[in-house]
């Protein structure tokens, strides 16, 4: 079983995979787990920091040697349903983006509205 396969049960609760390495024959892996969080499990334990961590450590059998970080997050169950995506860079529209070219001039459209200039339609 891989380093990722081992983790990957845990990805909804909001671990994730920060580094893997080897050292002298055993590998290491490094977490980083949410600080609070939307998950309880069966006792009503929040499933977030240093008890998420130890239940990552309880689930795998492979003889790792397995270091943590709380990172100071909120993982929420919207965030465990979205945890695969990614935004297209091509189709990204931000609503206060006005797209400018050497020949856009927004003046005209103040004049238009504050009725300043030759293009005033009150007089």
């Amino acid at each position: 079983m891989t380093n990722k396969e081992m983790i990957e049960p845990w990805r909804q609760y909001g671990v994730r995979l920060e580094k893997e390495d080897t050292v002298d024959g055993v590998t290491h892996l490094y977490i980083s787990v949410p600080k609070m969080s939307d998950f309880f499990d069966d006792n009503g334990n929040e499933l977030s920091g240093a008890l998420l961590a130890k239940r990552v450590k309880r689930s795998i059998s492979d003889p790792i040697v397995l270091r943590s970080r709380t990172r100071n997050e909120r993982w929420t169950k919207n965030m465990s349903y979205n945890i695969d995506y990614k935004p297209d860079k091509k189709n990204e529209q931000r609503s206060n983006h006005i797209p400018k070219t050497g020949d856009d001039d927004l003046s005209d459209i103040f004049d238009i509205f504050f009725g300043y200039g030759n293009k005033n339609p009150f007089t």
